[in-house]
């Protein structure tokens, strides 16, 4: 089914004509070329899957919203929305492409492309855990709302760090250091090495905000 949501975590105060697209690694796009959330009217499309109806709350599985999400009305998916002979820009296939062939990628030794653009590299991070991350883990399970063990949360930081979602600045030479991101309860902690294209993952803490 489709969700029509409201991106309510919007910070941004000024709305710009053309926006970074993460996949292509800092390029520049117009903004309704993209699916930046920074927009004018700041309405997302998530497509998502019915797992159950009980009573009067839909179970929902496949969903890309935070915590919280707004949502401004939801339809169903029919086969008419599928369009086979639908056709994509240039750079959208292209980079389609190369995250499709390296999504189950685990060695960034193998099969390496490079962005003539950029000279950067444009597989998946390789994601490593450091023993305190397990540890952290181990200590914030109980207050875990959607996964149940410390692999399954694991495995989900995995999906998520291997795609490289630091926005163009922080990808920049000057930005070195620990980032950070949130998922479910935890906020998460890692560095990268361009270099050697590898995420360790250092470590975790509850989301306070979350837990009131």
């Amino acid at each position: 089914m489709w969700l029509l949501f409201e991106f309510h975590l919007n910070t941004n105060t000024k709305v710009r004509p053309k926006v970074h697209a993460p996949r292509l690694l800092g390029g520049t796009v117009g903004l309704y070329a993209s699916r930046a959330p920074h927009r004018p009217l700041p309405i997302g499309l998530s497509c998502a899957r019915l797992e159950a109806v009980q009573h009067d709350t839909l179970l929902l599985s496949c969903v890309d919203l935070v915590h919280g999400t707004p949502i401004l009305d939801i339809k169903p998916y029919i086969p008419y929305d599928c369009v086979p002979e639908a056709t994509v820009p240039s750079w959208v296939g292209q980079r389609l492409e190369h995250y499709r062939r390296h999504d189950d990628a685990t060695d960034t030794d193998t099969d390496t492309d490079t962005d003539t653009d950029t000279g950067r590299e444009e597989l998946p991070l390789r994601v490593k855990f450091t023993e305190q991350l397990h540890h952290d883990l181990e200590r914030c399970l109980p207050v875990l709302r959607f996964f149940q063990s410390v692999e399954h949360t694991k495995a989900a930081i995995a999906e998520v760090l291997a795609q490289d979602i630091r926005s163009p600045a922080m990808r920049s030479k000057s930005a070195v250091g620990e980032f950070g991101f949130c998922i479910d309860n935890l906020n998460v902690r890692f560095s990268v090495d361009d270099a050697s294209r590898t995420c360790t993952v250092l470590g975790a803490d509850p989301w306070r905000n979350y837990l009131d």
